[in-house]
């Protein structure tokens, strides 16, 4: 994917936005969510997880790993 240019940009990319990679934190929380939905759909309740889950997801899903490091890593 990055061709062996090993630029932190780049190895924070792969950590966190990568969908590919399974270890990804956008790849476990895709995951994650896909199994709070089974278990809100066997037990018939969601919980505040659930909308922590999306939230977090869907910030992972439109941001940007420039966006990431302009507000901070650390932070994120």
């Amino acid at each position: 994917v990055y061709e062996a240019d090993y630029k932190p940009t780049n190895i924070a990319d792969y950590l966190i936005l990568n969908v590919r990679m399974p270890r990804s934190l956008t790849f476990c929380y895709r995951f994650l969510g896909e199994h709070l939905k089974f278990l809100a759909d066997d037990y018939g309740e969601r919980h505040a997880c659930h909308a922590t889950a999306e939230k977090i997801q869907a910030l992972l899903n439109r941001g940007s790993i420039k966006d990431i490091f302009d507000h901070g890593l650390h932070e994120f």
